[in-house]
């Protein structure tokens, strides 16, 4: 895939519009996320390749070498809900680092209140979203959307987040074995 074709997927997942429909002005932010901060992280990490035709995801990744959920990297098809709700909003990649910095779940209200203190929070995507209070996007948003494909745990009744291995398996790919927990099972 081109950027641009990674870009116009997560555009239509963010704004909730058909790929022909996404417009330059929706794809020009997450482009250059993608460009700047995204995809280089992923190349870092041995997860992609950039070529002049494309994105290509690397068969070898050192993920595939750790004992990491066969939901990350499968056969049927790339690790693409995954990812998708990781990069759809940059807020989700502060959110997972301090979650994964964690040991012991902590609360909505902690969880805001880090993210708080971090800058991007303040930047927007444009999305009806982002008109929410913090606490109240994370908890209709962006935490529902992560525990559906496993990177964390969420109480909603509790309104506690804890990290998984998979979350572990994806921002520390080489060391994921020593240190991934599961809020349901550490402790």
């Amino acid at each position: 895939m081109t950027e641009r074709d990674i870009a116009v997927q997560l555009a239509v997942q963010e704004v909730g519009v058909p790929p022909a429909d996404v417009t330059d002005e929706q794809l020009q932010p997450i482009q250059l996320d993608l460009h700047h901060r995204c995809l280089p992280k992923l190349e870092a990490a041995e997860w992609i390749e950039r070529t002049p035709e494309g994105i290509v995801v690397i068969d070898s990744s050192p993920i595939a070498e750790a004992d990491s959920p066969p939901t990350l990297l499968t056969s049927d098809g790339p690790p693409g809900d995954v990812i998708d709700a990781f990069l759809a909003r940059p807020l989700r990649q502060d959110l997972a680092s301090i979650v994964a910095d964690r040991h012991r779940p902590l609360t909505l209200e902690e969880l805001a209140t880090e993210l708080t203190s971090r800058e991007r929070v303040s930047s927007t995507t444009g999305c009806d979203e982002d008109e929410l209070p913090l606490s109240r996007r994370l908890h209709h948003v962006d935490l529902p959307r992560l525990a559906d494909v496993g990177l964390l745990e969420y109480d909603p009744d509790e309104k506690t987040v804890a990290r998984t291995h998979l979350l572990m398996a994806l921002l520390n790919p080489t060391n994921s074995g020593n240190g991934g927990t599961s809020g349901a099972n550490s402790d």
